[in-house]
C-alpha cells in the first residue's frame, strides 16, 4: 500500500502549512500572506512492481516545494510540487530506480482549519533493471481527492483510483 504511505506524508506536510496559516492569520497587514516552504523526506518502504509481481525495499525521497496564501477572507490555498526519487533492490538482484513530479492543491478556511479538500494526480516512472541488465519500464497513476479533518483525522470523502501501465 505505498500510497497509504504518501497520504501520510501529505497529511504531515499539510500540518505543517496549518501551523504557518494559523502564524499568518494573526499578521495584521492589509494583504494576503504569502508562506514559501521547502521539506525534504526519507522513507523506506515495500513496492510490488505491477507487471512482474516482485516485491521490493525502496528507499523515496520526496521533496516539496510550497507556497501557502492566505487571503484577506480567511481563504488559504495551498500550491505544492512534489518530486520524488526511488531506488531500491529486489531479492532477485533487479535493481529498481523511480521518478515522480506531482502537483498539489489545498483549499481550507483559516476559521475552520480542521475541513481541508486536496487533490493529487501523482504519476510515478519507474525502471526496473533486471539481472540481466535489460530495463522495463513502469507507471503508477494515481488520482486522489480527500476532504478530512485535520484535527480528528476522519475522512468525510476519499477517492483513490490507482492504475498501473507497464512498458
Amino acid at each position: 500500500m505505498r500510497f497509504v504511505v504518501r497520504n501520510g506524508v501529505a497529511a504531515v506536510a499539510l500540518a505543517l502549512f496549518l501551523a504557518a496559516a494559523s502564524a499568518a492569520a494573526a499578521d495584521p497587514g492589509g494583504g494576503a500572506f504569502v508562506v514559501h516552504d521547502r521539506t525534504v523526506i526519507t522513507q523506506q518502504e515495500e513496492i510490488t512492481d505491477p507487471c512482474t509481481g516482485e516485491t521490493f525495499t525502496s528507499t523515496t525521497t520526496f521533496r516539496f516545494l510550497e507556497q501557502e496564501t492566505l487571503t484577506p477572507s480567511g481563504i488559504v490555498t495551498t500550491f505544492e510540487l512534489q518530486s520524488a526519487a526511488l531506488e531500491g533492490v529486489a531479492p532477485s538482484g533487479a535493481r529498481y530506480l523511480g521518478r515522480l513530479i506531482s502537483l498539489y492543491n489545498a483549499t481550507f478556511s483559516s476559521s475552520t482549519a480542521d475541513e481541508v479538500s486536496t487533490i493529487r494526480n501523482p504519476t510515478f516512472h519507474i525502471v526496473r533493471i533486471g539481472e540481466n541488465g535489460t530495463p522495463d519500464d513502469f507507471y503508477e497513476h494515481v488520482v486522489l481527492i480527500d476532504h478530512f479533518n485535520s484535527d480528528t483525522g476522519e475522512y468525510t470523502l476519499h477517492v483513490e483510483h490507482v492504475s498501473a501501465e507497464c512498458r
